[in-house]
């Protein structure tokens, strides 16, 4: 499609050119500049960039929408004979319409802001947690399956326990002699920057209180049975403010300006006001649909 690809530089070049001519033509089906201008008008800032940066995506884009066309022209004689048909379009363009107008009103909005560079600085500021790393710790970890060949290790676990509680052999030299591929961790037995909702309920109780150096008991879980010291509670950590963030962060108000749009929208046409239901139609269609079956 070489009409296609020289197109699509014009278009990357030039998005504000408008015009009416026929770009590409089969079997008397059209597809018009204003057509492709229309729909690549309607792309987010997201799809765009992208587009940019691979301008095959546009090229494959404007090839849908003429296969789309050619194809529809093709099954309308046959679809006009399905009274079906005639029903899900009206369904369906109904879904389109409300679909079109609440995206018009968003972006309207968010055309509105101007300075979405000050913005995006202002809500990282004020809420910088969201950018804050999750609290996370470094723990020794020694652990035992439940069974091993039908072998409960339950007295494993207690006789490592018992060693290290007297002080034949310390916990790092514990975690590290008894480190295997099932307990996690790496080759000293240490489980770095783990946080608490990573971990298995019993172990996150035991370990709730733990100051650096402090060790659990023999815990058991589904899995088997564990020893888990405190080695050190990480800092917290701030994602820095940079060109990438920033990015982000315009995506998230530019989606949270859609949302609220689109719920501010739809809530105008909710709720019993004005509502009437014929019940004995509704429980026969209820009936019909599920066979009577709730």
């Amino acid at each position: 499609m070489k009409k296609t690809l020289l197109l699509t530089t014009l278009l990357l070049a030039a998005p504000t050119l408008w015009a009416s001519e026929v770009v590409l033509e089969k079997n008397g089906v059209t597809l018009t500049d204003e057509e492709i201008l229309t729909m690549t008008g309607d792309l987010s800032d997201k799809e765009l960039v992208a587009m940019h940066q691979k301008p095959e995506l546009l090229t494959s884009l404007i090839e849908q929408l003429f296969d789309n066309k050619v194809m529809a022209a093709a099954l309308a004689d046959e679809l006009k004979q399905d009274p079906k048909f005639h029903i899900m379009k009206k369904i369906n363009m109904d879904k389109f319409a409300n679909s079109y107008y609440v995206r018009k009103k968003a972006m309207e909005k968010i055309k509105a802001v101007k300075d979405y560079k000050t913005l995006a600085k202002q809500t990282y500021q004020t809420d910088i947690e969201k950018y804050q790393s999750k609290p996370t710790a470094d723990y020794y970890h020694i652990f035992w399956v439940k069974t091993n060949n039908a072998v409960d290790n339950r007295p494993n676990a207690n006789q490592v326990f018992a060693k290290i509680k007297a002080g034949k052999i310390t916990l790092a030299e514990a975690a590290k002699k008894y480190h295997n591929t099932v307990s996690g961790g790496n080759e000293n037995g240490v489980l770095e920057k783990i946080s608490d909702t990573s971990l298995m309920k019993p172990i996150r109780q035991a370990v709730a209180d733990m100051k650096a150096g402090d060790m659990s008991e023999v815990i058991e879980t589904d899995m088997g049975y564990h020893i888990i010291g405190l080695i050190k509670k990480n800092p917290i950590e701030v994602r820095p403010y940079d060109n990438e963030l920033e990015k982000e962060i315009v995506t998230d108000i530019k989606t949270e300006i859609y949302s609220t749009t689109n719920a501010e929208i739809r809530k105008q046409y909710k709720g019993p006001e004005g509502l009437t239901v014929n019940e004995k139609l509704l429980q026969k269609i209820n009936n019909q649909v599920l066979g009577g079956k709730q």
